[in-house]
């Protein structure tokens, strides 16, 4: 399903986009995906938090980078809240989920 999004990218998401050599053609291969599924990967919180596979060009999505969002189909907005990769995280911590979730809910309170 095909659907109008503005992105939103925390400043964390950038930067490490950036150090992991991400390109701004890859960001927008990243897009292009969430546009077309926006509720793919799995559900990480309660809040909504989604988790989905990125494959760098020359690589595997299996292996390789995690992407983290929140998407408010209501409002037409989707957020890009961090990145890593699979080889040096396998998953978010409870803590780092409950600290999403924090941004979150401030992100849900100013909308």
């Amino acid at each position: 399903m095909n659907m109008e999004r503005l992105f939103i990218i925390t400043q964390h998401f950038d930067s490490t986009w950036k150090k992991f050599g991400l390109t701004e053609e890859d960001l927008r291969k990243l897009q292009d995906n969430l546009l077309f599924d926006p509720s793919q990967g799995v559900t990480l919180t309660k809040k909504g938090v989604r988790k989905t596979r990125f494959a760098r060009e020359g690589r595997g999505k299996s292996g390789d980078t995690r992407i983290v969002y929140v998407d408010f189909p209501h409002k037409k907005i989707l957020f890009l809240l961090t990145v890593f990769l699979k080889k040096d995280q396998e998953n978010l911590t409870n803590l780092e989920k409950q600290q999403i979730d924090k941004v979150v809910t401030i992100i849900e309170e100013n909308l």
